[in-house]
């Protein structure tokens, strides 16, 4: 297993939650009964921020939905969007599915066939032809222009009857690839709906998103299919501006073409961070260091809880974490074998890098003193959320800020929490959090060589530099 790469959690098709992080077994197992009982066709969505698992909410469903002996099909829009229309792609894709699920049915796989055909009249573009045809095989205005008015009548009132020709068609061809297509899936022993899983569709294009919308609403509204598409909403409603102008309502446009909409629940995220942990192998970096500082608990725990506790307060998607804890590792992988750098320090710096780079700048400024940071992060949690994990990233920025052989007497953040204790007006938990913020400080303090903010920034800057190449990446919310 490579060590300085993310490695996504794959679903196993014959045990679909065996890796379950976010907890979506129940949600799924709940929603089936609703979408197995749909009156088809339907268009359901799953709605969730970009980086929050909607892939892997998609693959474990259709693969609960297979061993249930439900008829399913896959579908990515963004690996298909380079095609010049959605229909091609679709039934490209389609294609190997419909195979393997029609199997021996010779009748079925006939009928598939001829359903492809006739998609294919569908996708002809019948007035540009019409044109060139009349016009001796080029769009040149220039020849109808040559033409007298008698002529050019006559030419207007064969288009007008070539094109309603055309239009009749098109929309005869329509009917009968629906018709078709009904034929191969129906299935007179299957007591459910065929489920087509469209995934990504808020990555593609705008212009592919939209159409391929399209596509499912006036193709595919068939007895028996219902949808089911994984989307950002907010994310596809810019596409649909972008195709019909900003002052498009998109919202009601989306309600044309879908019929239920659920939004996914946010993840829990503990669980996540630790898998990281565990994909990376950071503990050899960390709690196999001889030069850990000692006396502060378990260094592997406390980036754990750090991160954990900063993903909450900046509100962080799965796919933010993932770039983030990529970041972290280089940094920690780019040290010598000799030296120590901070796991809990380097995690709070960057994030702060990446989700709030003002105060990180005013931070590893020399010239600033930990007040800011400390004061910023602080107020960012409410009283019920602070926990002692808050309190060792104070301890760690206190002790970071000053050079060698500081007097800690002289941190005003210090001074502050000081003035804090035995005072009557302030409550049991502030004065408790402040005693832990002196005393982790303190600790801190008598391995401050150790905790070197220089070599943790140069690492920092170091990891920003270093991109992964697209086979190394995710590219999408996988996990």
């Amino acid at each position: 297993m490579s060590t300085y790469k993310i490695h996504p959690a794959k679903v196993n098709p014959e045990n679909p939650f065996s890796i379950d992080l976010f907890d979506r077994e129940q949600e799924i197992k709940n929603l089936t009964p609703l979408i197995l009982n749909l009156n088809s066709p339907a268009v359901f969505t799953v709605n969730s921020r970009w980086g929050t698992g909607k892939t892997t909410f998609i693959e474990m469903w259709s693969s609960q939905l297979k061993n249930e002996g439900i008829h399913t099909l896959k579908f990515n829009a963004w690996d298909t969007d380079f095609s010049p229309d959605p229909l091609v792609a679709f039934l490209g894709e389609m294609n190997d599915q419909l195979s393997d699920l029609l199997g021996s049915k010779e009748g079925q796989r006939k009928a598939w066939k001829t359903t492809q055909k006739a998609a294919m009249l569908i996708l002809k573009r019948a007035i540009p032809g019409i044109i060139k045809h009349k016009t001796g095989g080029a769009l040149d205005l220039m020849k109808l222009e040559e033409l007298n008015d008698d002529d050019f009548n006559n030419f207007l009132a064969d288009l007008a009857d070539d094109a309603l020709n055309a239009y009749k068609a098109q929309k005869d061809g329509i009917k009968k690839f629906k018709e078709l297509l009904h034929k191969v899936l129906k299935d007179k022993d299957a007591k459910s709906p065929t489920v087509i899983f469209v995934d990504e569709l808020d990555r593609c294009r705008p212009d592919y998103a939209v159409s391929l919308l399209e596509r499912i609403k006036h193709l595919f509204d068939i007895e028996g299919l219902v949808f089911i598409l994984a989307l950002d909403r907010e994310q596809l409603s810019h596409s649909v501006k972008s195709v019909y102008g900003s002052g498009i309502d998109a919202d009601g446009y989306l309600r044309r073409f879908i019929d239920l909409e659920y939004t996914l629940k946010e993840p829990q995220i503990d669980q996540y961070i630790m898998f990281l942990q565990e994909s990376l192998s950071i503990d050899i970096f960390i709690n196999k260091h001889p030069n850990k500082l000692p006396d502060i608990g378990d260094e592997l725990k406390n980036m754990q809880k750090t991160f954990i506790l900063l993903s909450h307060v900046y509100n962080l998607t799965i796919r933010e974490i993932e770039q983030i804890y990529s970041k972290i590792n280089l940094a920690i992988r780019a040290t010598k074998p000799d030296e120590y750098i901070n796991s809990v320090l380097l995690t709070v710096l960057q994030v702060l890098k990446e989700k709030d780079i003002e105060i990180y700048k005013k931070y590893i400024n020399p010239v600033n003193d930990e007040r800011e940071t400390v004061e910023k992060l602080h107020n960012k949690l409410n009283h019920k959320q602070r926990k002692q994990v808050l309190a060792l990233i104070e301890a760690f920025l206190i002790v970071a800020k000053p050079p060698p052989h500081y007097d800690m007497s002289k941190s005003e953040t210090l001074k502050k929490y000081d003035a804090v204790k035995g005072k009557g007006n302030i409550s049991d938990d502030d004065q408790n959090f402040a005693r832990s913020v002196i005393s982790l400080s303190r600790n801190l303090s008598d391995y401050m060589l150790q905790i070197n903010l220089e070599s943790i920034i140069n690492r920092i800057e170091l990891a920003s530099e270093i991109k992964l190449t697209a086979s190394e990446e995710n590219t999408e919310d996988e996990s």
